[in-house]
């Protein structure tokens, strides 16, 4: 319910900026989605995949907008015309991001003592920097932050653990070169199979 009242809300402002389309170009019509309508759907990252779908097409409805295409055009080809990435991309970066800031303790105490009482006490090894995922009887909680967030994070290859102890700059630009060609088609796919079924 309340997922569908933020893509009404996304859906009226993108009526808005198509009402634009002829008279501003490309890259101000991007903007404009960035700014005004894309932070909505990228924090809702525990959702279902109904829900994933329905945020996913607030994106696509924005690049056909943006970019011109009709709407027989592929996904992937609206992704590279527009220049953005899907949303679970988005959101995967993200919780990265968040747990990298973790990790290095520059967020707010509450987060890292909730995250620290997961790390594992281990002498020097190459997974000293993994976590232990928490014991997840029901669904909802194991797509909750700290054990969806735990499990990307020790899921990262071994040249992004390297990257884990760098500055911030340099672990976005790591996790998005190894990270986003993988995931990029895995979205994709998903996106692709649940539209024909």
């Amino acid at each position: 319910m309340y997922i569908d009242n933020i893509v009404n809300h996304a859906y009226k402002k993108l009526r808005l900026i198509k009402k634009l389309k002829f008279t501003l170009c490309r890259n101000k019509l991007s903007k404009i989605y960035v700014t005004f309508v894309r932070p909505i759907p990228v924090i809702w990252g525990g959702c279902s995949i109904s829900e994933t779908e329905k945020l996913e097409k607030v994106q696509l409805y924005a690049a056909r907008i943006v970019t011109g295409l009709p709407i027989l055009a592929l996904k992937k080809s609206l992704y590279f015309e527009n220049g953005c990435e899907p949303l679970c991309e988005r959101r995967r970066k993200s919780k990265l991001t968040t747990m990298y800031k973790i990790h290095t303790n520059t967020v707010t105490q509450y987060l890292y003592d909730t995250i620290a009482n997961f790390q594992k006490k281990m002498y020097n090894s190459r997974n000293e920097e993994m976590y232990i995922v928490p014991k997840c009887r029901l669904d909802i909680f194991k797509k909750s932050f700290i054990p969806d967030d735990i499990c990307k994070w020790n899921a990262l290859p071994n040249d992004v653990h390297v990257i884990k102890s760098s500055t911030l700059g340099q672990f976005r630009r790591g996790i998005s070169n190894v990270i986003s060609k993988i995931a990029l088609l895995q979205c994709i796919s998903i996106l692709e199979k649940a539209c024909y079924i």
